[in-house]
Formats: structure tokens, C-alpha cells, sequence
């Protein structure tokens, strides 16, 4: 559908207040603001930790958002914190049970300011249940669900997968609380456990059995190599794809071999196949295997490292990547909002803030006096 006029993005009426310090939540409410919400970021006076953990992955999941200085320990921060309550609609904090009742941030205290405020609160292992109080990373909680025994020891993808499966429920949660009509405050209780066990949804059906690091060995399903070292996906799972990638690999035989014929049978016979086809496709190199495969209608495509990716010809003809210059680290690439609307609307690039850039126009606008902002300033409230 071709776009017409941009016009204001679905969001562009709501202020969320970010009051999480790592990626489940911070993704969360970089969604948000893709969709056009104004995301405020708290964080401590001197900046948060995770901004010393990964640089360029911090700049990504808060690009755009205003940045706000406050320590929560202090009372005087709590005024601050109400004013913006009071005029925000979503505040997600991502912190153990308990921890922000102690900062005076509750669900029970904020509500009572705005009874309209949805409230999020991410955490490892949800708010209720003998877990709650645990400490824990992606990597453990991918590994409750299940999903950390299909990687075997590699610890390369699911920590990652565990936390952004947080993100995307929360953001889920989020948006539909804010679709109900009439429109009322709401708790939601996001456990990056139960995320992880959500997206583990098919595989804990019971149709695959628990696997090593070297994945399911399905046949013609794979990564290979080829002869100048390179690497290739293939998912030629279907009667179709296995037939014609047999024809055009010039092994006709394969697709009619007992055992080789069927699904299932490719399962059982999967590391033999998987040999098989590696002899092959070591004889040629990427490039020529892929023409090969695609102008038969086999599903195929490189495996690109990060770097490949960014500039991977489906980047730029998916207007998939935005450069974006963020102080301090250069010019960095940045993952645009995957989802296009036919108004053609689109948050504005731009670059995550510095620690507390946004402070002082935001007291200003919650009407703190600039005394009052140098007194805040002065005691390191702000």
C-alpha cells in the first residue's frame, strides 16, 4: 500500500516514564517510542551502570528518549518524581519485588496520584512465587524454560532472546492496556521467565525432543559451508524444497532414497543427510551455491556476520538501518522500527541522551523553580 501524508504515530499523545536500568525494559520502552510515545529516562546522577556494559547497545535501546537525573533515595526526589507521575500515562520499572516501594514508587503510591497510569514492573521471576526474590540473568532464565538446551553451552543468543522476550510482552501488555475502553489504571506483573517459556511455545508442545548445540539435524535444514569458507543457511524442510534441491545439486536419487523420502525420515537420518550435503556444497563457493539454490526455488540465504548485516542489500531496500551520530561513540548503525504504516508516520531518529541531558527542561516544565533546580543540583537530587 503506498503511503500517503505522515501523520501523528499511533503513540504520539502519551509520555512514558522509564525507570528500568537494563535491557528487558529499556527495549520495552524503545518500542514505545518508535511508536511516537515521549519516553523520559530516569536514571542516577552520574549515570546508569549498564551504560558501561555495552556502549552502542545502550545508544540502540534508548535512542530518542529525554534523559532525567534523580536519586530516589533521597526525599526530595519525590516531588519530582509525582510531578511527572501526574502528567505521564505509562511507567515501567524493571527491579526486584519490593525494591521500588522502598523508593516511594509503587504501584499503590503512583496510582493514587494517577489513577490512569499503567504501571509495568519486569522482573526475573515475576512478583508472587518462592522465586520472586532470586537473582538471575537471561541466561538463567532461558535456561528454566527449556529454551537454553537447544544452544547447548553456547551462551552467544538466548540471554539476549530471554530479554528482549520481556520487552515484547511488555510492550504487548502495555498497548493493550492502553486500548481498553474506557481507559483505566493497570498493574501488569511481567516475569521475563514466563516471556521466555511464551516464546518456547510450540517447542514445549512436545513435537521435538531436547537437543544439543548442534540444533535438530533435519536434512536439507542447516547452516553448511562452502568451498571458500563461507557460510549458508538452507530450509528445504518441505517435500518440495527436499526434491528440487536434490535435482539441482545433481542427486535426483536422494529425494526417492528409503528413509530420505519423508519427513520424518530426514529427521532420523538427519546427520547423515546433513554430511551428505555438506561434501557437496564444499565443492563451490557461496555465492555460486546460492544462485544455484535460489534459481531452483530452494530456501536460501548467507549467513551474515553483524557487521554484514548492517549492509546487507535487504537493509537498505527495507530502509532497515538509520546512522545515527551519538555523541561520544561516532556514527552507529540502529535497527529502525521493523513495522511501516501506510501513513507513512515514523519516530524521528535520533540518538540516546547523555546522562541527565533532558533535567533541567523537564523540572522547568514540571514548574520547579531554577532556585529550586539549582538547590535539587546541589544536593545531588538531580
Amino acid at each position: 500500500m503506498p503511503a500517503g501524508d505522515a501523520s501523528p504515530l499511533p503513540l504520539s499523545n502519551c509520555t512514558v516514564v522509564d525507570f528500568s536500568w537494563l535491557l528487558p525494559g529499556q527495549f520495552a520502552t524503545r518500542i514505545l517510542r518508535d511508536l511516537g510515545a515521549r519516553v523520559i529516562k530516569i536514571e542516577l546522577p552520574g549515570g546508569d551502570y549498564a551504560r558501561d556494559l555495552g556502549p552502542r547497545g545502550y545508544a540502540s535501546v534508548n535512542r530518542g528518549k529525554e534523559g532525567l537525573t534523580l536519586d530516589l533515595k533521597k526525599d526530595a526526589s519525590h516531588e519530582v518524581l509525582y510531578r511527572l507521575v501526574s502528567k505521564s500515562d505509562v511507567f515501567v520499572e524493571g527491579f526486584r519485588p519490593g525494591v521500588v516501594a522502598r523508593l516511594g514508587a509503587s504501584y499503590e503510591r503512583l496510582s493514587s496520584i494517577r489513577p490512569q497510569l499503567i504501571y509495568c514492573s519486569i522482573s526475573g521471576f515475576g512478583q508472587h512465587g518462592t522465586r520472586r526474590y532470586r537473582v538471575g540473568h537471561g541466561l538463567n532464565y532461558s535456561s528454566l524454560a527449556g529454551m537454553q538446551t537447544l544452544a547447548g553451552r553456547s551462551t552467544a543468543l538466548t540471554p539476549r532472546i530471554a530479554d528482549l522476550a520481556g520487552s515484547l510482552y511488555a510492550a504487548i501488555a502495555i498497548l493493550s492496556a492502553m486500548a481498553a475502553v474506557p481507559r483505566t489504571g493497570q498493574y501488569i506483573d511481567l516475569s521475563i521467565t514466563d516471556s521466555v517459556f511464551g516464546l518456547m511455545t510450540e517447542m514445549l508442545a512436545g513435537d521435538h525432543e531436547s537437543t544439543d548445540a548442534d540444533g535438530d539435524a533435519v536434512g536439507a535444514f542447516g547452516v553448511f559451508q562452502a568451498a571458500d569458507g563461507a557460510l549458508l543457511s538452507v530450509g528445504a524442510i518441505e517435500e518440495q524444497f527436499w526434491t528440487a534441491l536434490c535435482n539441482t545439486i545433481g542427486r535426483p536419487e536422494w529425494g526417492t532414497r528409503p528413509g530420505w523420502d519423508s519427513f520424518q525420515g530426514r529427521r532420523e537420518n538427519g546427520a547423515q543427510i546433513q554430511a551428505a550435503l555438506q561434501s557437496i556444497f564444499a565443492l563451490s563457493p557461496r555465492e555460486e551455491l546460492l544462485d544455484l539454490l535460489d534459481g531452483a526455488g530452494v530456501p536460501s540465504e548467507p549467513v551474515n556476520g553483524l557487521a554484514e548485516a548492517v549492509v546487507d542489500p535487504i537493509a537498505a531496500e527495507r530502509h532497515l538501518i538509520s546512522w545515527i551520530d551519538q555523541p561520544t561513540l561516532g556514527v552507529i548503525p540502529q535497527v529502525r522500527f521493523p513495522v511501516r504504516f501506510a501513513t507513512g508516520s515514523e519516530a524521528e531518529a535520533a540518538p540516546a541522551p547523555g546522562v541527565g541531558e533532558h533535567t533541567e527542561s523537564i523540572l522547568s516544565e514540571l514548574d520547579f523553580s531554577q532556585e529550586e533546580i539549582q538547590l535539587f543540583q546541589s544536593h545531588g537530587v538531580v
